[in-house]
């Protein structure tokens, strides 16, 4: 398997989800470590990713530390950083470099003319996407407008780079809560010439959630106000830091019974008020053959029972509240049941009526 496995499903999801309306996912920006030339050999990371109070955007400072074995103009780090807001920066040694697109003649006719990235090896059919691999029966695709690098003279030796952006949150409603989550890939770094070690730092002290993160417990500090960890190797191919929000225990009830629960308990009510008044009618005509009663209730109650199936789905959405997913393409579905339930329906009630009309005829 191709060492990006992990990283490999956001980067298909970038690209097949989004066509897809109805899948809840809203995007958010997905960085990543650089990937490096063959003169640049990352000799120390330091990640800082700081959280604003609402988990609506996160800011991304990296600082990596440097070793360039070769002097002169050349291009020592190309990074992937899909969904930016056009706020991406980069220093070298304290001086701000300008950011480019990757260039369209990166490929042509196939063949890299990046020879710094050896990984490179064609284009697509639309001359959009490259492909990033170490084998060519194992390959992905990255689009070239999320891929952006700097050009600049550096001499050989030690330098530093500094990284910075605003980062917005991904946004996952495929449960009825949100669950939103920041994420960094650290994939590339299995390109590099040698890890070196990594510092990473999350501070949540201006947000008051729960958080999560699948980098383990930290060395230093907590999730509640500043946590760091330190790793001498790669501890994960996508880092990422996760909340989902706590709701009210009415909604957790809700939740638990669920639309079809409610709306159960809503057609045993409504049956049981509809044997009533068929009974009462039928009390009242003993010698009336048909019962209108069961023949206008056995067109309403099925009907009702499924319009309160269909719209529970957005009354527990209300209860919840803005944390809500909201995301029930299909609830109207639920309409499909009415010709199905209501012939079953009648009958019950229709055997049920005879049933009393016989006992009141003797």
């Amino acid at each position: 398997m191709n060492k990006f496995i992990l990283i490999i499903p956001y980067f298909i999801a970038h690209f097949s989800l989004i066509a897809n309306m109805v899948e809840p996912v809203v995007y958010g920006t997905l960085g990543s470590n650089p990937f490096t030339s063959s003169y640049v050999d990352i000799q120390h990371e330091n990640l800082v990713i700081t959280i604003d109070e609402n988990f609506n955007s996160a800011y991304f400072e990296i600082e990596y530390h440097i070793y360039a074995s070769k002097s002169g103009k050349q291009i020592p780090l190309l990074f992937f950083a899909s969904q930016l807001d056009n706020d991406f920066k980069v220093s070298i040694d304290g001086r701000e470099i300008q950011t480019k697109q990757i260039p369209q003649n990166l490929l042509i006719n196939g063949e890299n003319k990046f020879s710094d990235f050896p990984y490179f090896y064609e284009k697509d059919q639309n001359n959009e996407d490259i492909f990033i691999s170490e084998a060519p029966n194992t390959r992905f695709a990255v689009r070239l407008q999320d891929l952006v690098y700097f050009e600049t003279n550096i001499p050989e030796g030690k330098h530093v780079i500094k990284v910075s952006y605003k980062a917005s949150a991904w946004i996952d409603g495929y449960d009825w809560i949100n669950k939103y989550s920041f994420r960094y890939a650290l994939s590339p770094a299995k390109y590099w010439k040698s890890f070196g070690t990594l510092t990473i730092t999350v501070n949540t002290s201006g947000f008051k959630g729960n958080i999560k993160t699948n980098l383990g417990n930290p060395d230093k500090g907590d999730l509640k106000t500043i946590a760091q960890w330190e790793f001498n190797k790669m501890p994960v191919d996508l880092i990422m830091i996760e909340y989902k929000p706590e709701i009210n225990k009415t909604a957790q009830i809700l939740l638990n019974i669920k639309p079809m629960g409610l709306a159960l308990i809503l057609g045993f009510i409504l049956l049981i008020l509809h044997l009533f008044l068929a009974w009462t009618y039928r009390k009242k005509h003993p010698d009336e053959r048909f019962s209108p009663v069961v023949i206008a209730g056995s067109l309403i109650v099925p009907l009702l029972f499924v319009i309160f199936w269909m719209y529970s789905f957005y009354f527990v959405d209300d209860v919840i509240g803005k944390h809500a997913s909201s995301h029930h393409a299909y609830s109207f579905m639920v309409l499909f049941f009415y010709p199905v339930i209501l012939p079953f329906y009648w009958l019950i009630l229709w055997l049920t009526d005879r049933f009393i009309y016989k006992k009141m005829i003797k």
